[in-house]
Protein backbone atom coordinates (compact mmCIF):
# COMPACT_ATOMS: atom_id res chain seq x y z
CA UNK A 1 0.00 0.00 0.00
CA UNK A 2 1.49 3.38 -0.95
CA UNK A 3 0.30 6.21 0.75
CA UNK A 4 2.86 8.66 0.32
CA UNK A 5 5.80 8.94 -1.76
CA UNK A 6 7.87 8.15 0.78
CA UNK A 7 5.81 5.62 2.64
CA UNK A 8 5.40 2.62 0.20
CA UNK A 9 4.45 -1.07 2.56
CA UNK A 10 5.30 -2.77 -0.77
CA UNK A 11 8.61 -1.05 -1.39
CA UNK A 12 11.02 -3.55 -0.09
CA UNK A 13 9.60 -6.77 -1.90
CA UNK A 14 9.16 -4.52 -5.21
CA UNK A 15 13.03 -4.00 -4.69
CA UNK A 16 13.66 -7.60 -3.70
CA UNK A 17 11.69 -8.76 -6.99
CA UNK A 18 13.48 -6.36 -9.52
CA UNK A 19 17.08 -7.52 -8.18
CA UNK A 20 16.35 -10.98 -8.35
CA UNK A 21 15.33 -10.68 -11.96
CA UNK A 22 18.37 -8.48 -12.82
CA UNK A 23 21.33 -11.32 -10.84
CA UNK A 24 21.30 -14.56 -9.53
CA UNK A 25 18.78 -15.17 -6.86
CA UNK A 26 21.89 -16.72 -4.73
CA UNK A 27 23.38 -13.09 -5.56
CA UNK A 28 20.64 -10.89 -3.61
CA UNK A 29 20.70 -10.19 -0.06
CA UNK A 30 17.62 -8.88 1.99
CA UNK A 31 18.67 -7.91 5.36
CA UNK A 32 16.03 -7.15 7.75
CA UNK A 33 15.48 -6.64 11.31
CA UNK A 34 14.47 -10.13 13.14
CA UNK A 35 11.58 -10.97 15.26
CA UNK A 36 13.13 -10.20 18.62
CA UNK A 37 13.10 -6.41 17.49
CA UNK A 38 9.68 -6.53 17.25
CA UNK A 39 9.36 -8.95 20.30
CA UNK A 40 11.58 -7.17 22.86
CA UNK A 41 11.12 -3.14 21.56
CA UNK A 42 7.57 -3.27 20.38
CA UNK A 43 5.48 -6.13 21.92
CA UNK A 44 7.34 -5.95 25.65
CA UNK A 45 6.94 -2.10 25.53
CA UNK A 46 3.52 -2.23 24.80
CA UNK A 47 2.63 -4.73 27.03
CA UNK A 48 4.20 -3.22 29.90
CA UNK A 49 2.84 0.17 29.05
CA UNK A 50 -1.06 -1.26 28.89
CA UNK A 51 -0.58 -3.17 32.46
CA UNK A 52 0.81 -0.40 33.74
CA UNK A 53 -2.25 1.69 32.65
CA UNK A 54 -4.50 -0.42 34.15
CA UNK A 55 -3.00 -0.57 37.34
CA UNK A 56 -2.68 3.35 37.24
CA UNK A 57 -6.40 3.88 36.74
CA UNK A 58 -7.53 1.24 39.37
CA UNK A 59 -4.61 1.63 42.05
CA UNK A 60 -3.84 5.43 41.91
CA UNK A 61 -6.35 7.34 40.01
CA UNK A 62 -9.24 5.77 41.60
CA UNK A 63 -7.88 6.24 44.69
CA UNK A 64 -6.79 9.08 44.66
CA UNK A 65 -9.84 10.97 42.81
CA UNK A 66 -11.69 10.15 46.29
CA UNK A 67 -9.83 12.83 48.34
CA UNK A 68 -8.18 14.93 46.07
CA UNK A 69 -10.22 15.63 42.46
CA UNK A 70 -7.68 18.18 41.18
CA UNK A 71 -4.64 16.19 42.12
CA UNK A 72 -6.27 13.08 40.70
CA UNK A 73 -7.38 14.65 36.76
CA UNK A 74 -3.57 16.34 36.80
CA UNK A 75 -2.27 13.63 37.38
CA UNK A 76 -4.68 11.88 34.91
CA UNK A 77 -3.60 14.32 32.29
CA UNK A 78 -0.45 13.83 32.92
CA UNK A 79 -0.18 10.09 32.14
CA UNK A 80 -2.30 10.35 29.40
CA UNK A 81 0.73 12.96 28.00
CA UNK A 82 2.93 10.21 28.71
CA UNK A 83 1.19 7.76 26.49
CA UNK A 84 0.93 9.70 23.79
CA UNK A 85 4.82 10.10 23.52
CA UNK A 86 5.25 6.11 23.96
CA UNK A 87 2.96 5.16 21.68
CA UNK A 88 4.32 7.60 19.38
CA UNK A 89 7.42 6.01 19.88
CA UNK A 90 5.76 2.26 19.85
CA UNK A 91 5.01 2.91 16.15
CA UNK A 92 7.69 4.04 14.91
CA UNK A 93 9.67 0.91 16.14
CA UNK A 94 6.94 -0.97 14.33
CA UNK A 95 7.33 0.87 11.14
CA UNK A 96 11.14 -0.05 11.63
CA UNK A 97 10.29 -3.83 11.94
CA UNK A 98 8.03 -3.95 9.14
CA UNK A 99 9.84 -1.44 6.47
CA UNK A 100 13.69 -0.86 6.95
CA UNK A 101 15.21 -3.28 4.73
CA UNK A 102 19.23 -3.78 3.56
CA UNK A 103 19.64 -5.12 -0.14
CA UNK A 104 23.08 -6.56 -0.96
CA UNK A 105 23.64 -6.87 -5.16
CA UNK A 106 27.20 -7.66 -6.95
CA UNK A 107 26.90 -3.91 -7.70
CA UNK A 108 25.86 -2.02 -4.66
CA UNK A 109 24.63 -2.16 -1.21
CA UNK A 110 21.16 -0.20 -0.45
CA UNK A 111 19.82 0.84 2.93
CA UNK A 112 15.87 2.26 3.13
CA UNK A 113 15.14 3.72 6.50
CA UNK A 114 11.36 4.81 7.39
CA UNK A 115 11.78 7.34 10.01
CA UNK A 116 8.01 8.42 9.83
CA UNK A 117 5.34 8.35 7.76
CA UNK A 118 6.29 11.79 5.52
CA UNK A 119 10.50 10.70 5.90
CA UNK A 120 12.25 7.80 5.03
CA UNK A 121 16.10 7.48 3.87
CA UNK A 122 17.30 5.53 1.06
CA UNK A 123 21.27 5.15 0.33
CA UNK A 124 22.84 3.49 -2.66
CA UNK A 125 26.34 2.80 -2.14
CA UNK A 126 28.73 1.10 -4.76
CA UNK A 127 30.03 -2.31 -3.62
CA UNK A 128 33.22 -2.26 -4.63
CA UNK A 129 33.57 0.69 -1.74
CA UNK A 130 32.98 -1.91 1.19
CA UNK A 131 35.60 -1.35 3.21
CA UNK A 132 35.15 -4.15 6.23
CA UNK A 133 32.27 -6.17 7.68
CA UNK A 134 31.41 -6.66 11.30
CA UNK A 135 29.20 -9.01 13.51
CA UNK A 136 28.62 -8.82 17.05
CA UNK A 137 26.34 -10.38 19.60
CA UNK A 138 26.37 -7.25 22.05
CA UNK A 139 24.48 -10.08 25.27
CA UNK A 140 24.19 -13.38 26.25
CA UNK A 141 20.89 -13.39 25.31
CA UNK A 142 21.45 -12.17 21.54
CA UNK A 143 24.09 -15.20 21.40
CA UNK A 144 21.43 -17.82 22.65
CA UNK A 145 18.44 -16.37 20.27
CA UNK A 146 21.34 -15.89 17.94
CA UNK A 147 20.71 -12.31 16.47
CA UNK A 148 23.15 -9.39 17.20
CA UNK A 149 24.42 -6.08 14.88
CA UNK A 150 25.99 -6.12 11.78
CA UNK A 151 28.32 -2.76 10.79
CA UNK A 152 29.39 -2.33 7.05
CA UNK A 153 32.45 -0.05 6.51
CA UNK A 154 32.73 1.71 3.74
CA UNK A 155 35.31 4.18 2.21
CA UNK A 156 35.25 7.48 0.47
CA UNK A 157 31.62 8.38 1.15
CA UNK A 158 31.29 10.47 3.79
CA UNK A 159 33.95 12.65 1.97
CA UNK A 160 32.21 12.79 -1.24
CA UNK A 161 29.20 14.17 1.18
CA UNK A 162 31.57 16.86 2.65
CA UNK A 163 33.14 17.88 -0.70
CA UNK A 164 36.14 15.73 -0.18
CA UNK A 165 38.03 13.21 -2.42
CA UNK A 166 35.60 10.77 -2.69
CA UNK A 167 38.70 8.66 -3.31
CA UNK A 168 40.48 9.24 -0.07
CA UNK A 169 41.02 6.77 2.21
CA UNK A 170 40.80 8.57 5.75
CA UNK A 171 37.23 9.12 5.27
CA UNK A 172 34.76 6.56 5.96
CA UNK A 173 31.06 5.80 6.14
CA UNK A 174 29.23 3.14 8.34
CA UNK A 175 25.99 1.05 7.96
CA UNK A 176 24.75 -0.24 11.47
CA UNK A 177 22.49 -3.17 10.90
CA UNK A 178 20.86 -4.18 14.12
CA UNK A 179 18.76 -6.69 15.39
CA UNK A 180 19.99 -9.16 12.59
CA UNK A 181 18.92 -12.93 12.88
CA UNK A 182 21.96 -15.44 13.05
CA UNK A 183 24.46 -12.50 12.22
CA UNK A 184 27.52 -14.46 11.32
CA UNK A 185 25.84 -16.44 8.21
CA UNK A 186 24.67 -13.18 7.21
CA UNK A 187 28.07 -11.78 7.15
CA UNK A 188 29.52 -14.26 5.14
CA UNK A 189 26.84 -13.69 2.57
CA UNK A 190 27.30 -10.25 1.98
CA UNK A 191 31.50 -10.81 1.70
CA UNK A 192 30.41 -14.02 -0.69
CA UNK A 193 28.58 -11.51 -2.84
CA UNK A 194 30.91 -8.57 -2.59
CA UNK A 195 34.65 -11.03 -3.25
CA UNK A 196 32.67 -11.94 -6.08
CA UNK A 197 32.17 -8.63 -7.48
CA UNK A 198 35.84 -7.92 -6.60
CA UNK A 199 37.24 -10.79 -8.25
CA UNK A 200 34.79 -9.92 -11.36
CA UNK A 201 36.53 -6.51 -11.35
CA UNK A 202 40.31 -7.56 -10.80
CA UNK A 203 39.65 -10.14 -14.14
CA UNK A 204 38.58 -7.53 -16.03
CA UNK A 205 41.69 -5.25 -15.11
CA UNK A 206 43.87 -8.25 -15.64
CA UNK A 207 42.97 -8.66 -19.48
CA UNK A 208 43.26 -4.80 -19.99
Amino acid sequence: MKIFHSFDTKLKQKKYDKLRNSFWEDKVLLITRSFFFWFFKWFITLTLHIWFSILFYYYAYLFIYQYFITWANTLLISWILLSIIILYKVYRVYLNYKMDFCLVTPEEIMTYKQKWILKSSFKNIPINKLKSIQSKHNWIIWNILNFGNITILTDGWLGAANDKDPDDESWAWMIKLTYVHRPNRTKEKISTISIHEWSINDSEEDED
